[in-house]
């Protein structure tokens, strides 16, 4: 399995397939744990957020603060922008002089059509059904994007 890091999520999935397991985002809440106080497991680790879990286990405990050392600097350098709350209570901060606004959902939301037109939507953006379209995540998981999609089809 591979374990995906980008500046806004973590990404658990299979390589042979693609198959995407597990989407953990970054937000205010973004922590790493190791140990076995923290993981229940002989050589864990421990990623959470406001609303999600993630626990790997290693081979060692050096392996642990490696993947852990490596994790941490990675999000704290490229990811610094979500770790905060921004203007309106948003999780992502403002971005000047883009050519495009981070619109793209609020019509997807809106459309009364079939639910073939929703997977159609899912395949172009290549979105995880597991993300959550509102953060933080207070009302369990009606904001998850499977959940919306099952509701307007």
């Amino acid at each position: 399995r591979w374990l995906v890091v980008k500046d806004s999520f973590l990404m658990y999935m299979k390589p042979d397939s693609g198959a995407i397991s597990f989407v953990l985002l970054v937000d205010k809440e973004f922590n790493i744990k190791i140990g076995r106080k923290e993981t229940e497991t002989k050589y864990g680790l421990q990623i959470d957020n406001l609303c999600r879990s993630l626990i790997l286990k290693c081979n060692s405990y050096r392996h642990a603060q490696w993947w852990r050392q490596g994790i941490d600097e990675f999000i704290r350098k490229h990811g610094k922008d979500f770790l905060t709350e921004h203007r309106f209570g948003s999780y992502a901060a403002v971005q000047e002089n883009t050519l495009t606004k981070c619109w793209l959902f609020r019509p997807l939301l809106c459309l009364q059509a079939t639910s073939a037109v929703f997977f159609m939507y899912l395949y172009f953006l290549r979105l995880s059904p597991e993300i959550f379209m509102k953060r933080p995540v207070v009302e369990g998981n009606r904001w998850r994007l499977d959940c919306i999609l099952k509701r307007k089809a």
